[in-house]
């Protein structure tokens, strides 16, 4: 179970901080899980407050009527039968939600353009760099080079879905019109990173028009996220 489970209660009542709400919000939208249990917080809780109330009412009155030496039993057994019920709502609700594909099992690597000759090539430095990690440094000297502006937002676009940046990935897309392997290349980020996103709608949607002759390579991944 994640971790972020434990701060549902400190989410819906303002008690996290900026930060941890940022990861928390960011967690629900590729944790559907998560987001179910948000959703039905205020109805786990008054159904826990109800049948703790109930007993507190009965409590009380076999403090005014002292209950017979077996009466413990009974308490064990209302415990017992509290935790059994909150816990089969759970996973129903989990049972019904239908886990995301993970980002990795989706992801397929390009062809980088990594010379291996002892030239000085701008793109391939770039490229060699933001693999590195450094997506930033890697951004700029791609901007720099004499590609067109819409080559300089598909490697850049690359670079940040291969670190799982799928919001990036996104913004730095560009419009599926250029050759048809760009095109397949695009259509393909595009969807991976919607539905990594949790934009199920619009993965269907991309899906439901992918061009007759969109690549076969990336149609096993189109059909798990048909299922």
């Amino acid at each position: 179970m994640s971790p972020f489970f434990d701060q549902i209660h400190a989410y819906k009542n303002q008690l996290l901080s900026e930060k941890e709400k940022d990861a928390f919000e960011k967690e629900c939208k590729i944790n559907p899980d998560l987001q179910k249990m948000v959703d039905h917080y205020e109805t786990l809780q008054s159904i826990g407050l109800g049948i703790i109330d109930e007993e507190v009412r009965n409590i009380a009155k076999e403090v005014e009527n002292p209950p017979k030496p077996k009466t413990t039993f009974r308490y064990l057994f209302w415990m017992l039968l509290s935790v059994l019920l909150l816990s089969g709502i759970y996973f129903v609700m989990k049972s019904q939600t239908k886990k995301p594909l993970q980002y990795a099992s989706l992801y397929m690597d390009p062809s980088w353009p990594i010379s291996r000759s002892v030239e000085s090539d701008t793109l391939s430095d770039a490229i060699s760099i933001g693999l590195d990690g450094n997506i930033q440094a890697a951004k700029n000297m791609i901007y720099a080079t004499s590609l067109s502006d819409f080559e300089k937002n598909l490697w850049i676009a690359e670079l940040f879905a291969k670190n799982e940046m799928a919001d990036s990935t996104i913004t730095y897309l560009p419009q599926a019109n250029g050759t048809k392997l760009q095109r397949d290349r695009i259509l393909y980020l595009q969807i991976i990173s919607l539905h990594t996103l949790g934009k199920n709608e619009e993965v269907k949607k991309v899906l439901d028009n992918l061009p007759d002759d969109a690549d076969p390579v990336y149609q096993k991944i189109y059909d798990q996220l048909k299922k």
